[in-house]
């Protein structure tokens, strides 16, 4: 009870500040629309005020990037990449590596600074100020499925590695990626593309020119049943709608509903000595009968009201989710009769908003800013993990209704010293609340160490903490910036980890694990032409301790130390033609054991990223990327290995007047890779005991698709 008033109060005081600036930003807004006969002697001076003020707000904004590891990733760099996907937005982000190993509807897997991020642990990935990560997931913690996501409506992407920000909470330790839509989209246009394995793509993509409403309505198909023996029979539909109330040029008010739903099959992860027997090709299955759908629906708003003086931001959702997987990892390990499969089922309804107030002002000579907001989401979940043959539940293993919630206040003050020094720094302030009820769990005995059998896994924990961040910017030059970095993050982990201490045979997680970074690196810009970048980084853990979904228990790791350097180059080698490259190498390893064995599985070592574009070159577009990722141990002691990959795609484009004809080529060297390996311990039928190696989901072959695009 004392959690829920403590819960309750906090909630109060929170609501009460986010009404409060709700009111300031309407009677501002009044204010300013007033007394019609007086607009015209009030629109002149707030002009010749908002010029007065103009330089503080260059200053303050004009280099927002505050870590040199940082990218605002414009649309026409995603407009020449070879994107068909959702996912493939992200691979213009330097030493972000994803990878699909569950059929094309489940959320891919991140690997970004040394981390094996599973789909989304230390990454925070939103839209529009809307999370995607799920907390507390049937599947894993923080996972995050951006396949409900339309290329097309976005035009920017923001990226933010490390710690640093304070306006970046829950799993933003290895770093942040932030989806922006457009308010009003460059042109209509309707897609339509097809390719091999069966493949193909329609976009109906539409916005009003009306004055008082410019609504953006988006609707995407796709269908692939990928190059597996079992084929994906992958569908999916998606759903945008948005639209942008402009009362005034200086305030912003959008609503933002999306859908989607999608099923799949899955070929799974299978193991190497089943293709080097020849019992299945690189593209066969052991249990044909995996995949799963998803459906997911969100209404969001987002209110912008910017002055002179000051700036203020709000945002409100609500997300329906439901999730269903069936997966087979081991196959016959611990149930040689009916097989390993198992069933994953989340269902969810989360609540949350954002509310923040900027303030520029002077400081003596001094030009300064300061942020204060606050965030709120709480999630309302139903998980449950069965045994199941070819779809079919047999027992359940863990059924539990949560509901987790987490509450946020964060300040940041920004200085600039001189027109060569600028300080970004603040704190951000962590309240969370978690509340477990275990369906299965007999309430009416009590568990000992003498009676195990019926463990106690319901049960209320809540923590709070609070993250400091600095970052100092030196700028010897207008465009050669020097960046010193520091701060503490946090994920949080699965709810039924941090209550599961009521079991004395099983080990609970912390509610929140912290991370600490730092970072030096430098950003330069060279004869407008040549934009370089280089940072060097630490990142350590407190525990790898983390909640298993597929096994509905907790795996237990100590402390991890993160280091590495991530390199960036782009060259405008003529006025069409373009040179990219990234390189970020990486070293992962448990504190505690410093000798053999300390390796973390799966974490990167090397990536590179590169590319040279060619873009509207007599109406042609095109480009050429390769993408490398080095091997990496796949267990602790190195004893199995990732082995890594170089897969090498192609884009071209040409444009005539209202049509565009397009050609993309996926892997065009026919490279045979593993797209994700894993060391897992399994045992096929008519093997007398499990074996431990790799696993994997051979990455596409080559893979040819064209379409057409009619701009209206």
């Amino acid at each position: 009870m004392f959690h829920f008033y403590k819960y309750a109060l906090m909630l109060a005081i929170y609501g009460t500040s986010s009404l409060c600036l709700f009111a300031q930003a309407v009677q501002d807004q009044t204010k300013k629309e007033g007394n019609p006969a007086k607009k015209k002697e009030s629109i002149q001076p707030q002009k010749k005020k908002l010029r007065v003020r103009l330089p503080v707000i260059e200053v303050v904004e004009d280099k927002p990037l505050s870590a040199a590891s940082s990218r605002r990733v414009r649309r026409q760099d995603l407009k020449i990449r070879p994107i068909t996907k959702p996912t493939d937005m992200l691979q213009i982000v330097p030493g972000l590596v994803t990878a699909q190993h569950a059929g094309g509807g489940k959320a891919t897997q991140y690997f970004l600074r040394g981390f094996d991020l599973d789909h989304g642990t230390d990454l925070a990935l939103s839209v529009d100020g809307m999370p995607i990560n799920m907390v507390s997931h049937g599947h894993g913690q923080g996972y995050a499925d951006i396949h409900f996501l339309i290329p097309e409506v976005y035009k920017e992407v923001l990226v933010r590695k490390g710690p640093y920000f304070v306006d970046v909470g829950d799993f933003g330790t290895a770093g942040a990626v932030e989806f922006r839509s457009f308010d009003e989209i460059p042109e209509n246009q309707i897609s339509v593309s097809g390719g091999m394995f069966q493949t193909y793509r329609t976009l109906f993509l539409h916005q009003s020119k009306s004055s008082h409403f410019k609504p953006i309505l988006a609707v995407e198909t796709y269908h692939s049943n990928g190059p597996f023996e079992n084929p994906e029979k992958l569908k999916r539909v998606n759903l945008f709608f948005k639209n942008v109330f402009v009362e005034k040029k200086d305030t912003r008010l959008s609503l933002t509903a999306m859908g989607y739903a999608s099923k799949w099959n899955a070929s799974g992860q299978i193991p190497e000595r089943a293709v080097k027997s020849g019992l299945i090709s690189r593209f066969g299955s052991i249990d044909n009968s995996e995949g799963g759908s998803t459906q997911r629906f969100s209404l969001s708003t987002n209110y912008v009201s910017e002055e002179a003086n000051a700036k203020t931001e709000m945002n409100a959702y609500w997300i329906y989710y439901n999730f269903n997987l069936f997966s087979n990892f081991t196959f016959y390990k611990d149930d040689p009769i009916n097989g390993d499969q198992i069933a994953q089922f989340d269902r969810r309804h989360i609540l949350g908003a954002e509310a923040k107030h900027t303030i520029p002002y002077s400081i003596f000579s001094m030009r300064a800013s300061t942020l204060f907001g606050g965030r709120i989401r709480t999630d309302l979940i139903q998980n449950e993990l069965y045994h199941s043959v070819q779809r079919k539940l047999i027992q359940p293993k863990t059924r539990s209704e949560i509901t987790q919630s987490n509450l946020s206040a964060f300040l940041e003050q920004r200085l600039v010293f001189t027109s060569w020094v600028r300080f970004v720094g603040g704190a951000r302030a962590e309240y969370m609340l978690f509340e477990v009820n275990d369906l299965l769990e007999n309430k009416g005995t009590t568990t000992t160490a003498a009676n195990p059998t019926d463990p106690k896994t319901s049960g209320q924990t809540d923590d709070a903490k609070l993250f400091p961040k600095a970052n100092l910017i030196f700028s010897p030059t207008r465009n050669w910036d020097i960046f010193l970095n520091f701060g503490m993050g946090f994920h949080s982990n699965d709810a039924r980890g941090t209550v599961i201490a009521n079991d004395p045979n099983r080990q609970s997680v912390t509610p929140m694990t912290v991370a600490t970074g730092y970072e030096v690196g430098s950003r330069v810009f060279l004869w407008k032409r040549l934009d370089l970048a280089a940072s060097l980084w630490l990142l350590d853990l407190e525990s790898e301790i983390v909640w298993v979904g597929d096994e509905g228990t907790t795996e237990a790791s100590g402390r991890s130390r993160r280091y590495g350097t991530d390199l960036e180059a782009r060259l405008r080698l003529w006025r069409w033609l373009y040179f990219d490259a990234d390189v970020t190498i990486n070293t992962a390893k448990f504190r505690d054991n410093p000798g053999n064995a300390n390796s973390i599985a799966l974490a990167p070592r090397l990536t590179v990223t590169s590319g040279i574009t060619i873009k509207n070159l007599n109406g042609f577009d095109a480009s050429i990327r390769l993408r490398h990722i080095g091997d990496r141990p796949a267990n602790e002691t190195g004893s199995l290995v990732a082995e890594g990959y170089t897969v090498i795609d192609a884009y071209l484009a040409y444009r005539y007047r209202q049509f565009e004809w397009f050609a993309i080529a996926k892997n065009i060297t026919n490279t045979p890779w593993k797209e994700v390996q894993f060391a897992t311990q399994s045992q096929l039928k008519g093997e007398a005991n499990p074996v431990e190696e790799i696993h994997f989901v051979p990455g596409t072959p080559l893979a040819v698709e064209g379409g057409m695009r009619f701009f209206f």
